[in-house]
């Protein structure tokens, strides 16, 4: 049996005399009858929608005539999950979810819906866009992104016209829907200079996030959780904070990007220079190791040496290649000695004889 909010989605579609939002709840019923292994009551659907005729959706379009091209946007998912670094708890409920998508048919056969709402925060350049990546990629789903400029237009109304069609584009498939900086289409209704008709798309929102089906993962990412309106977070299942790299994790992004052993004194302490830095940093200065690696015509590790005498002028840096104890090097930060620091310690020295 079809679910009650895909019903009710069909019928809201059908009040409104919107063609593309019936044949958009139509075949999201029918997709759901696959899973179950209900394959004749699928074509049967499908076969209602337009005489056994499939037509392909084309996300470029939507379901009114006077909302925009463009309400979505294609991604490529270029990498999955094991190609990120992530700590153990996201990892294991990222994993999770994938599972429970993978084998939704098992699920709904016993009643049971898949997770598919994953909401993301955390400081920028930590992997949120990366993680909605690698779903879609595990998946094997297409990757949308919602565009806002598109998405908020400037009439009363017209904002919640254009949701509802993004939504029923969403539908027409399995898929990830995107929404990178989630703050700006669910922020807060209690927020007094928000106007009337944002509030009323922030309701919209919420009302398309409660009924999508479960094949489609809706993935929302945001820099700034303490704006999102409070009635965001019962939304989703999934809830994951993306924080910068520790001491370890940033000693094991620099080895495996710049494919250096991890005793390397110089990146022991490189690794505490850029704790609590960003993924996206760290990611930069590698690429910029590797560029003058090929532009100098010499080995990563010079080029370390020398990117990092360029970067941090004021650091006394190791001439010892490798630590003595390697296992503690790993778990402990050596301690950055700074050179004026250096000569301070050589004059005291020198006073005490």
């Amino acid at each position: 049996m079809p679910r009650l909010d895909l019903v009710l989605t069909l019928i809201r579609a059908a009040s409104r005399e919107d063609i593309e939002g019936v044949k958009a709840a139509a075949e999201a019923m029918a997709n759901e009858e696959v899973q179950l292994g209900h394959n004749r009551a699928a074509d049967r659907i499908r076969t209602a929608i337009d005489g056994q005729k499939i037509v392909e959706p084309t996300l470029t379009r939507t379901g009114n005539g006077d909302a925009p091209e463009g309400l979505l946007v294609e991604l490529p998912a270029k990498a999955g999950l094991d190609r990120l670094d992530l700590d153990d708890r996201s990892r294991s409920s990222l994993l999770a979810l994938l599972t429970e998508q993978k084998q939704s048919g098992k699920l709904l056969k016993n009643g049971l819906s898949p997770r598919h709402k994953l909401l993301l925060s955390g400081p920028p350049g930590n992997g949120k866009t990366s993680v909605a990546e690698a779903v879609a990629h595990d998946l094997g789903y297409p990757l949308y992104v919602v565009s806002y400029g598109s998405l908020v237009g400037s009439l009363l109304g017209e904002t919640n016209r254009r949701i509802e069609s993004l939504f029923a584009q969403a539908r027409r498939q399995p898929c990830v829907l995107f929404f990178d900086e989630f703050e700006a289409v669910g922020k807060e209704r209690a927020d007094k200079q928000e106007t009337g008709e944002m509030k009323r798309a922030v309701a919209s929102l919420l009302t398309q996030i409660d009924t999508l089906p479960s094949h489609v993962v809706a993935v929302a990412a945001t820099n700034h959780p303490e704006m999102l309106d409070r009635a965001v977070w019962r939304r989703f299942e999934v809830k994951l904070v993306l924080d910068p790299p520790n001491y370890s994790r940033t000693i094991g992004f620099l080895v495996k990007q710049l494919d250096l052993d991890a005793s390397l004194g110089l990146i022991q302490v490189l690794g505490q220079c850029f704790t609590n830095k960003s993924f996206a940093e760290l990611k930069d200065f590698t690429l910029d190791v590797r560029r003058r690696a090929v532009l100098d015509d010499i080995d990563v590790h010079g080029s370390l040496r020398r990117e990092i005498e360029m970067r941090f002028p004021e650091l006394d840096w190791p001439t010892d290649d490798h630590r003595p104890d390697e296992a503690a090097s790993k778990a402990r930060p050596p301690k950055i000695v700074r050179k004026t620091e250096r000569k301070k310690t050589k004059t005291s020295g020198k006073q005490d004889v």
